[in-house]
């Protein structure tokens, strides 16, 4: 896995670095192969922001969150990447049924 984290404003411990190199394993191993995520966060007056973003193929998975915790904010852009994750996979498995061109081609095998 690759991962740039980018603060702005803000330090990330080293219990944040792992928390969040954790969650986004999880979903690379649910992917099946090798991302490059980035993961910003910052701070503007009291409230804290984390992005998250990475590619799949065609597919951009982007999620954003504010909170007034560090950790809140990043578990919550976290969660909405993996539900963005979890969607994406469910229609995938859709697409995996045969089409009309296929079923037409294997009718005209079969006559």
């Amino acid at each position: 896995m690759n991962l740039e984290l980018v603060g702005k404003e803000v330090q990330a411990s080293e219990e944040l670095k792992g928390r969040i190199a954790h969650k986004l394993e999880k979903i690379e191993q649910r992917l099946g192969r090798k991302l490059f995520f980035r993961v910003t966060l910052g701070k503007e007056g009291p409230t804290f922001s984390c992005a998250v973003h990475f590619a799949l193929n065609r597919h951009v998975f982007d999620a954003s969150a504010e909170a007034d915790d560090l950790y809140k904010c990043t578990d919550e852009a976290l969660a909405k990447i993996g539900r963005q994750v979890r969607k994406h996979l469910e229609s995938g498995h859709r697409r995996t049924h045969d089409s009309i061109r296929t079923t037409i081609e294997s009718d005209e095998l079969l006559a």
